[in-house]
């Protein structure tokens, strides 16, 4: 479905899109579940897209992302459940708001300093989402001030190292003397003002942590506090 300014292919079973129209003016583009190995170089020549979704499909790499004419305009892109072992640079994507990157192979997210390499150009990233990759360490993200959601569950992270939360949030580490997942597993998203942490659970920990909600106005500095079971 079409209309002037969004494409919506959704479980279209498309293996390229040769036989799609690709309007310039589109400014959303929906390629959910279909079976698409490469991205359209038109779609990389909109000039004016705000929104990508490339969810569902079976893309490898999506290098070419560097290419696209968008940078400056793109502010959600998503591109969970592919087959991507790697983040691709997103240097210049100045008005990126959300990113999700769940459910594919990604090792690293170091990849992500791309972003913030220019500083004139760090985007204002409020949601990123990268669970059930191969993630076995936070880093990368440091430089995205206005972050207020991250997603990390079902990785392999074992520290909390290289993650640094603003001061409305309390965290609270615990180390456990095991060698295997905690026996009760905490709420999978836990609520914090101006940060969620979301899903960090769901992890292979060694040493693993409670997160507590802090509450800037009103509330007792030592009356919260986070136990294990």
């Amino acid at each position: 479905m079409a209309t002037e300014t969004v494409l919506d292919l959704t479980n279209s079973h498309l293996r390229d899109l040769s036989s799609i129209k690709i309007a310039p003016q589109l400014t959303a583009v929906d390629l959910t579940a279909n079976r698409l190995q490469t991205i359209d170089d038109r779609l990389l020549a909109l000039t004016g897209l705000r929104a990508l979704n490339l969810r569902q499909n079976i893309l490898s790499d999506a290098a070419a992302l560097n290419s696209c004419q968008c940078k400056g305009a793109l502010e959600d892109l998503e591109l969970r459940d592919n087959r991507l072992t790697e983040i691709p640079s997103l240097e210049g994507f100045s008005q990126l708001t959300r990113l999700e990157l769940s459910y594919n192979q990604i090792r690293s997210l170091a990849p992500l300093t791309s972003l913030s390499a220019d500083h004139a150009t760090i985007p204002p990233l409020a949601e990123l989402y990268c669970a059930a990759n191969k993630v076995a360490a936070i880093g990368g993200i440091s430089g995205f001030s206005g972050l207020t959601l991250l997603e990390l569950g079902s990785n392999r992270i074992r520290t909390m190292e290289g993650l640094e939360v603003n001061d409305s949030l309390l965290l609270l580490q615990q180390v456990a003397q095991k060698q295997s997942r905690p026996t009760v597993t905490p709420a999978f998203v836990v609520h914090a003002c101006p940060f969620q942490l979301a899903g960090m659970f769901h992890n292979n920990w060694l040493t693993f942590a409670y997160l507590c909600f802090l509450q800037m106005e009103g509330m007792h500095q030592s009356s919260h506090a986070c136990s294990t079971a």
